[in-house]
């Protein structure tokens, strides 16, 4: 497929998902095969972010996820997040709205103004020439 050729299929696949958009979210079969169509291939993509995406409270969470919806039509979207201990079921549940699959890490942050995340920003600065020391730095269980 040649430049030309993929901007033309580029143009045409956004003017038929905004039209999907503003058909009140409602998801246009048709438009969906001809995008299918001018993009055969379909890519696996893998998403990587700190945390999930819902409650959808800022503008970056609110464009990640609607980019990653568009994507899901025709593609095949993995995302792979940090997931806090106090992170519910339902915000896991609803990762499917704007994914195939998910991978959720466990994670928990050390809360600022303890002595462990003191003791952790110097062992970083002393020990490290990397940006940051984890504590587990050992093979993933």
């Amino acid at each position: 497929m040649s430049l030309s050729e993929w901007k033309r299929c580029v143009g045409m696949s956004r003017l038929l998902l905004r039209n999907i958009r503003q058909t009140g979210g409602t998801q246009n079969t048709a438009s969906l095969k001809i995008i299918k169509d001018l993009f055969p291939t379909r890519v696996n993509i893998l998403w990587l972010k700190t945390g999930p995406l819902h409650p959808l409270d800022t503008g970056g969470k609110i464009r990640t996820y609607n980019m990653l919806r568009e994507f899901m039509c025709c593609h095949r979207v993995t995302y792979l997040s940090l997931c806090p201990d106090e992170t519910g079921g339902e915000v896991k549940k609803r990762a499917s709205e704007y994914s195939h699959t998910q991978e959720w890490i466990p994670w928990r942050e050390t809360p600022k103004g303890t002595l462990q995340f003191y003791l952790e920003l110097v062992g970083n600065l002393v020990a490290s020439s990397q940006p940051y020391v984890s504590g587990n730095t050992g093979p993933m269980e």
